[in-house]
C-alpha cells in the first residue's frame, strides 16, 4: 500500500484551494463553458486578477471533477513534475485500484515528450468523464525548462471527455503553438478577466464595504482606479470604507504599481502583531498553522491565518487533513522585499534557518533546501541531499539530485565519498563512461574508510556503467581485480541480500565480457542463477537472466540458455519492469531465436522490441534490435530485408556504442560476402576487428576474426584465413566456447575440403553441433554450409545431425549431385524399376479408396520431364475429351488433391500455366539419372553411381497412361549409352 503524502508541499500542490465567500462570476462561466467545448483552455492575467478563485468557483458550481496541480518553480525539472503528478493520481479517489502511473525513468530523457504523451494517455483513462486538469501558475516555470515541449505534447492526449485548464500569468508559449493550429485550445485574455462595473458592485456588496449602495460616479472612479484589478478590492477596503477614492488616483496597471500598493495600503493598516507575523512566515511557501507558530512562536497563528482566509486577504487554503495555507504568490514576493529592507542580516539569516529546519519537518524538503542553501550552511544541505538522494534516484528526480549536488562546494563534495556515488548514479545515464570515473572515485573513499555497503555499491555500479558504456572492457580488469583480491577478502559477507544478488551478478557479467576464460566463470555463474531463484526483485531478476542467458547462447551451451529465456518469456505480463528491463528482455528472446535457427521468430520479436521502442520513446536498444534482424535476414539469404534493416540501423551510427559498430561492420561484411562483392565484405571486416580490438571484449573479438577468415578465404587467401580462425579458435579454446569452436572449424572445413586435406575439421564441427544442437552461427551462409553437408553425407560424418541440420535450415542444393540421395529432401520420387513416394523418410501407400486421377497427373508430369509442364499436355493426357472449362476444373481440383497427397504444399509450382516439380522441395530418380556426367573422361566410379539408379523400367506398372511409354523409352536408349561407356572404359 502507497504511504500518504507528508509534505505540505505536496497537498498544497495537489488539491484546490478551499474557497471563502465569492462572487460567482457567471459572465466568465458561461465563456468557461463556450471554451471547453474543445480539451483545452488557457487562462491568462496579472496577478491578483482572480485566475484560481474563477477556476475553482466555476469547477465547484458545475459541480464537475477536479485534478488539481500548481506549478512552481522546481517543476522546471520534469522528474519533479512527474514525481507529483504520480502522487495526486494516487489521492484522487476515481483513480483507486490503477497501476501507479509510469516513473520517468532515465531511459526515457531521450525522448520526454513520447513518454509525456503516454502518460497523460494513462492518466486520462482513469479519469471519469467531465473531469477538469487544473495547472496553476504555469508560468512559474522556468523558460529554458524541457518540460515546455513535453507538456504540450501531454496536453495534446487530452480527450474530449476531459478538459485541462492552465492558468498563468504568461499568454500562450510558443511551444503551445501547434495546440492552437490543431484547434485543439481555447484561450481566455486578460482583459476578459477584469470587473466589470457590476461585478465590482457585487465585490463591494460581499465585503460591505459600503453602508448603502454606492452610486455609479462611485464606482466608475473606483474601476478606473483598480482597472478591473480583483485584488485591489482587498486592497483599498480601507479607501473605500472611508470613501477616500479619488478621481485623480493614477490606475493600477502594472506589476510595479501593484507592488507599490501593497506598501500603501496594508502595510499602513495591519496591527503591528500581525505585520511581524507575515514577514516571519513568508519564508514558508505553505503552512499549517503548527508550522507557523514554530517558525514566529505566536500563539495566535492559527486564529491569524483563519482571519486572514476569511477576510480574502491574500491567502489560500487547502484542507487536507488540516488546513493548509499559502499566501498568493504575489504577496508572498512583497512580503520576502519587505522582509529584506526591514530585517537585519542576522535576524533574517536566523529566521531562515528556523523556517528551513520547520519545512523540512514537515516533508518540504526542496524548500528547506533553496533556505540552507541560502544562508551558506553546507552541513545541513549536505544532510538533507543525501537523505534523500535514494527516493529521488527511485521517483526519477536525478536531474534535481545531480543539481544539488553541483550547489555543494567542491570541497565538501570531495570529501565525502556518497556525494561523489550519487553523482556518479546521475551522470551514468547520459555518460557512463564519466560516472565509472565518479564511481573509482567513491570506492577509493569508501575502502579507506572501510564503509562496506559503499564500497559494494560503487564496485557495482562502475561495473554497470562499464557494461552501459560498451565502449572498452578492459577497465573491467581493475574491478575484478578489486573484488577477488580486495572486497572478498576484506569483507567476505555481503551487506545485503539485494547487493549480493547485484555484485555476484554483475561480476560474472564482467568476466564474461572480458574474462570469459576466467576457471570460476561458471561458479559464479551457478551462484549467479542460484541468488536470483530465491530474490523477489523483479529488476535484479531480470538483470541477472539477461546475463546468464548470454552467457550460455555465447558458448553455446543453448539447453541452458533456454532455461532463463524461457523465465524471461514467462515473466513478460507478470511483474512490473522498467521499459529498458523490458528491452533488455526482447533483445535477448531475439538473439536466442536468431542462434537457434527460428529466423523468422527472430525478426518477429525484432519487430516487436522495435515497436515497443517507439510507442514508449526509448531508442537505447534500437542498434541491438536491427544487428539481430539483420543477421536473421543474411542467415536466411534474404538480403532485401537485411537491406531494409540496414538503412533503418544507419541513422543511429553516430552515437551508437563500440559494440554495437563492431557488429554493424560485420554484419555489412557478411551481407557483401552474400552479394559476392569482395570489395565491401573486406573493408567492414576490416572495420569490424578494428571496433573488436578497441573495445578488447574477446567475444566479440572471435567473431570479428571469423568476418576475417571468411573474406580472406573468398579472395584465395587461404594461409591468411587460416590465421585469422585460429586466433578465433583459441578464443573459442580458453573461452570454452563450443560456439566460437563450431564457427572456426566450419570455416577450417570450408577451404580444408577445397585443398583434399581430410575431413578433420568437418568432424570436429559437426560432432559439436550435434552434441550443441547448433543449426545458426554467425555468418551463415548456405553456400558454404551445402558443400560441408554434401560431404558429410557422402562419408558418413554425423548423418543424423547433418540431415537435421538440413531440415532445419531448408538447405538445398543448387545443383543436386546424384549422390544426393541421401539427402534428406522433404518429398522423394523413385521411377526406376517401380513407383515409390516418400515424404519426411516415410513411405507414402495409396489404399484402393485414394483417387487415381492424383497419382496420374503426377505421373504424368513425371513423363513430361517433371519441370516447366504446360497445364495442355496434362490435361490432354488425363481429360483428352472433355472440353476446355470441365478440363479446367478437373485440373485444378486434381492438382489441389495431389498436392495433399504429396503432403507438402510447396512440392509443385503452378505459374503462368506451367507446372514443375519444385526442385528445393522433390528430389527424383530420373533427374539424378539424367544429370549429365561431371568427369571427362567420365569415371568408372561415376558410370557405376548412374547406373545404380536405374532399377529397371520407368513406371513398369503403368502402361494406360499414354505420355509413359516414349519417356520409357528415352530413359531406357540412356541407360544403353552409359552402360557402354562403362564398357569401352
Amino acid at each position: 500500500m502507497r504511504k500518504p503524502l507528508a509534505s505540505t508541499a505536496g497537498i498544497a500542490k495537489l488539491t484546490p484551494p478551499i474557497l471563502p465567500k465569492v462572487v460567482l462570476r457567471t459572465r466568465l462561466f458561461r465563456h468557461l463553458d463556450a471554451a471547453t467545448v474543445r480539451p483545452i483552455v488557457w487562462i491568462t492575467g496579472i496577478p491578483g486578477i482572480g485566475k484560481t478563485t474563477l477556476v475553482a468557483s466555476y469547477l465547484q458550481k458545475r459541480s464537475r471533477p477536479v485534478f488539481w496541480y500548481r506549478f512552481d518553480e522546481g517543476d522546471s525539472e520534469p522528474g519533479v513534475f512527474f514525481h507529483y503528478m504520480e502522487q495526486a493520481s494516487t489521492r484522487i479517489a476515481f483513480g483507486k485500484g490503477n497501476p501507479p502511473l509510469p516513473t520517468l525513468a532515465p531511459e526515457y530523457l531521450g525522448n520526454l515528450a513520447t513518454f509525456t504523451r503516454r502518460f497523460f494517455q494513462a492518466l486520462c483513462q482513469r479519469l471519469p468523464s467531465r473531469t477538469v486538469l487544473v495547472f496553476d501558475d504555469y508560468h512559474t516555470v522556468l523558460p529554458n525548462s524541457m518540460l515546455h515541449e513535453a507538456f504540450a505534447s501531454g496536453l495534446a492526449e487530452v480527450p474530449a471527455s476531459i478538459n485541462a485548464m492552465v492558468i498563468s500569468r504568461h499568454a500562450l508559449p510558443e511551444k503551445m503553438a501547434p495546440l492552437l493550429a490543431s484547434q485543439q485550445i481555447e484561450t481566455l485574455d486578460p482583459d476578459t478577466l477584469r470587473l466589470t462595473s457590476e461585478e465590482l458592485k457585487a465585490c463591494l456588496r460581499l465585503r460591505q464595504l459600503w453602508q448603502q449602495a454606492p452610486d455609479d460616479e462611485q464606482v466608475n472612479i473606483l474601476q478606473k482606479r483598480l482597472n478591473g484589478w480583483v485584488s485591489g478590492v482587498v486592497l483599498m477596503s480601507e479607501q473605500i470604507k472611508n470613501k477616500q477614492i479619488h478621481a485623480l488616483s493614477p490606475p493600477i496597471e502594472t506589476l510595479e504599481s501593484i507592488c507599490s500598493f501593497f506598501s500603501e495600503t496594508i502595510f499602513h493598516q495591519i496591527d503591528t502583531d500581525v505585520r511581524a507575523f507575515l514577514l516571519e512566515t513568508a519564508l514558508l511557501p505553505q503552512m499549517t498553522a503548527k508550522m507557523a507558530q514554530a517558525v514566529t512562536s505566536s500563539i495566535n497563528a492559527e486564529s491569524i491565518l483563519e482571519r486572514l482566509f476569511q477576510q480574502h486577504y491574500f491567502i489560500t487554503r487547502h484542507t487536507l487533513p488540516s488546513p493548509i495555507y499559502r499566501y498568493h504568490e504575489l504577496f508572498r514576493e512583497f512580503l520576502l522585499a519587505c522582509q529584506r529592507r526591514e530585517l537585519s542580516p542576522a535576524s533574517l539569516t536566523s529566521l531562515m534557518h528556523r523556517s528551513a529546519v520547520v519545512l523540512e519537518a514537515s516533508g518540504d524538503v526542496e524548500h528547506a533546501l533553496i533556505l540552507f542553501q541560502q544562508t551558506k550552511n553546507w552541513t545541513q544541505v549536505e544532510r538533507c541531499v543525501l537523505s534523500c538522494a535514494k527516493e529521488w534516484v527511485a521517483s526519477g528526480r536525478e536531474r534535481l539530485l545531480a543539481t544539488w549536488i553541483a550547489a555543494l562546494p567542491a570541497s565538501v563534495v570531495a570529501a565525502n565519498a556518497w556525494l561523489i556515488y550519487w553523482r556518479g548514479v546521475c551522470t551514468m545515464p547520459l555518460d557512463p563512461v564519466r560516472s565509472s570515473h565518479f564511481f573509482e572515485e567513491a570506492f577509493a573513499l569508501f575502502h579507506r574508510r572501510q564503509e562496506w555497503m559503499g564500497a559494494y555499491l560503487a564496485w557495482l555500479m562502475a561495473g554497470d556503467a562499464l557494461v552501459q558504456a560498451s565502449e572498452n572492457f578492459a577497465p573491467m580488469d581493475t574491478w575484478i581485480t578489486l573484488m577477488h583480491d580486495v572486497l572478498l577478502k576484506e569483507c567476505p559477507h555481503f551487506p545485503s541480500p539485494e547487493i549480493e544478488m547485484g555484485v555476484v551478478s554483475n561480476f560474472h557479467a564482467l568476466l564474461l565480457f572480458r574474462q570469459p576464460h576466467h576457471p570460476d566463470i561458471l561458479i559464479w555463474a551457478e551462484r549467479a542463477s542460484t541468488l536470483m531463484r530465491n530474490n523477489t526483485d523483479p529488476t535484479l531478476r531480470r538483470h541477472a537472466q539477461v546475463r546468464l542467458a548470454v552467457y550460455y547462447l555465447w558458448t553455446g551451451n543453448f539447453g541452458r540458455a533456454s532455461f532463463f529465456v524461457d523465465l524471461i518469456q514467462g515473466e513478460k505480463s507478470t511483474v512490473r519492469l522498467s521499459v529498458l528491463s523490458q528491452l533488455t528482455g526482447i533483445s535477448i528472446r531475439a538473439l536466442h531465436a536468431w542462434l537457434t535457427g527460428e529466423t523468422d521468430r527472430c525478426l518477429k520479436i525484432v519487430s516487436e522490441g522495435l515497436s515497443f521502442s517507439s510507442s514508449h520513446g526509448v531508442h537505447l536498444w534500437d542498434q541491438n534490435f536491427f544487428c539481430q534482424g539483420i543477421a536473421a535476414a543474411l542467415s536466411d539469404g534474404n538480403t532485401q530485408k537485411a537491406e531494409m534493416l540496414i538503412e533503418q540501423m544507419k541513422p543511429g551510427l553516430l552515437t551508437a556504442r563500440r559494440i554495437d559498430l563492431s557488429f554493424y561492420h560485420y554484419l555489412i561484411s557478411w551481407y557483401g560476402l552474400i552479394r559476392n562483392d569482395l570489395p565491401l565484405a573486406t573493408t567492414h571486416a576490416t572495420m569490424a576487428l578494428s571496433h573488436a580490438t578497441e573495445l578488447n571484449s574477446p567475444f566479440v573479438l572471435a567473431v570479428a576474426h571469423i568476418g576475417v577468415a571468411h573474406v580472406l578465404w573468398e579472395k584465395g587467401q587461404n594461409k591468411e584465413a587460416a590465421e585469422a580462425a585460429s586466433q578465433a579458435l583459441d578464443i573459442g579454446y580458453h573461452m570454452r566456447s563450443t560456439l566460437i569452436q563450431y564457427m572456426g572449424l566450419v570455416t577450417q572445413a570450408g577451404w580444408t575440403l577445397e585443398e583434399g586435406d581430410g575431413n578433420r575439421a568437418l568432424r570436429q564441427a559437426f560432432a559439436l553441433g550435434r552434441e550443441q544442437g547448433f543449426v545458426n552461427m554467425f555468418g551463415w551462409r548456405a553456400s558454404v554450409m551445402v558443400p560441408l553437408c554434401i560431404r558429410a553425407l557422402d562419408t558418413g560424418i554425423e548423418v543424423a545431425y547433418v540431415k537435421h541440420l538440413i531440415q532445419s535450415r531448408d538447405l538445398v542444393p543448387l545443383s543436386p549431385p546424384r549422390a544426393l540421395e541421401s539427402w534428406p529432401w522433404p518429398v522423394k520420387i523413385y521411377t526406376l524399376g517401380r513407383f515409390l513416394l516418400i515424404h519426411r523418410g516415410v513411405v507414402v501407400s495409396f489404399p484402393k479408396k485414394v483417387q487415381r486421377k492424383p497419382l496420374e497427373m503426377l505421373k504424368t508430369l513425371l513423363a513430361l520431364g517433371g519441370r516447366r509442364v504446360l497445364e495442355s499436355d496434362i490435361s490432354d493426357s488425363l481429360w483428352p475429351d472433355a472440353d476446355g472449362d470441365v478440363a479446367a476444373n478437373a485440373f485444378k481440383i486434381t492438382l489441389h488433391r495431389l498436392r495433399k497427397l504429396m503432403g507438402h504444399d510447396e512440392a509443385i509450382l503452378f505459374h503462368e500455366r506451367h507446372v514443375t516439380l519444385n526442385p528445393r522441395v522433390v528430389w527424383v530418380d530420373i533427374w539424378a539419372f539424367n544429370q549429365g556426367l561431371s568427369t571427362s573422361p567420365p569415371q568408372p566410379a561415376e558410370i557405376k553411381s548412374v547406373l545404380a539408379l536405374y532399377r529397371g523400367r520407368f513406371l513398369p506398372q503403368e502402361d494406360a497412361l499414354p505420355v509413359v511409354e516414349p519417356a520409357r523409352e528415352r530413359l531406357h536408349r540412356r541407360f544403353l549409352q552409359i552402360k557402354a561407356m562403362l564398357h569401352e572404359g
